[in-house]
């Protein structure tokens, strides 16, 4: 429903890109874009997930502990919410 809302635009590709977009049975061009960007999304938010997370162990425990703390307030803070 929200679609039919948006206005369409188009993207250049290549004869080939959309040889393959359309090879998808039953999907649309839009579908298959949309599909691949979520997927897109997904990777990059767990590659910069991970990255943090190896800069926070290679922390000194002291700057860590710190974080852990200030982490825990916030965390206390949420649950009190509604």
């Amino acid at each position: 429903m929200y679609a039919r809302c948006m206005q369409d635009t188009s993207i250049r590709v290549s004869t080939a890109t959309r040889a393959r977009l359309r090879a998808f049975p039953g999907a649309t061009c839009d579908d298959v874009v949309s599909e691949a960007l979520d997927l897109l999304e997904a990777e990059r938010f767990w590659e910069q997930a991970e990255a943090y997370h190896a800069w926070r162990i290679a922390l000194p425990d002291d700057r860590r502990q710190a974080l852990d703390t200030r982490d825990q307030a916030i965390d206390a803070m949420w649950s009190g919410i509604e």
